[in-house]
């Protein structure tokens, strides 16, 4: 079904340079997988159709809109980093093995995993990807405990970093606001950014203070 859904995925819009070279990669890429990789394929296309849309200005006057496609991104993101550190958890076990247990334990595969933290936290996290489902599950070897770990530990890294990244890190967004705000107002918006960064490092943050110079309701999740 996936390997089926990347030539229709990539001719329902015109397509940039940019994102028709990405698409083909990645579909070329599924071509040679097991299931669940023409899978996790599908879902790389569909977040990559999504972040072209956000280059190519389809956001424009839809800030809400914008900041929760860039908040969808950033646990993505922040998942990708959890699901690595766990592949390498496994790798380490792995080593520890003696070589008749290595024979009988599961096959590492990193896909796997990352399609597993995927599938495992798409309705938690809002994520906006296709795939329900996944063939081989055991694959992943994750348990609801890894899965509750990552739920905790995104919820804390959005609540830390994210309004930072938002606005440093996620130049649309910003390109948006002084859209929204007008030329003036560029200066200000600019000074803001950069509070925002340094007052993530600060112990008596002021969310208020950080956010203040928003549109109303720009980062109420």
């Amino acid at each position: 079904m996936a390997r089926r859904s990347c030539p229709g995925r990539t001719d329902a819009q015109p397509l940039s340079a940019q994102l028709r070279t990405e698409a083909f990669e990645a579909c070329i890429e599924a071509a040679g997988n097991c299931q669940d990789g023409a899978l996790s394929i599908w879902n790389k296309l569909s977040m990559l159709a999504i972040e072209a849309d956000v280059r190519e200005g389809r956001y424009r006057g839809r800030l809400a809109d914008l900041h929760s496609v860039a908040r969808s991104i950033f646990r993505l993101k922040e998942l990708e980093t959890v699901a690595s550190a766990k592949v390498e958890q496994l790798y380490a076990q792995e080593q520890q093995r003696t070589e008749e247990e290595r024979e009988e334990s599961e096959i590492i595969d990193p896909l796997e995993t990352h399609l597993g933290y995927q599938l495992g936290l798409r309705q938690a996290l809002d994520l906006p990807i296709p795939v329900t489902r996944m063939y081989y599950a055991d694959t992943a070897q994750l348990t609801e405990e890894d899965i509750d770990q990552a739920l905790e530990v995104i919820r804390q890294a959005e609540k830390e970093r994210f309004p930072a990244w938002l606005l440093l890190d996620f130049a649309p967004f910003l390109s948006e606001v002084q859209y929204q705000l007008g030329t003036t107002a560029s200066a200000e918006i600019t000074d803001a950014a950069v509070e925002a960064y340094e007052a993530t490092s600060r112990p008596d943050k002021d969310e208020t203070r950080r956010t203040g110079w928003l549109p109303d309701g720009a980062l109420m999740v």
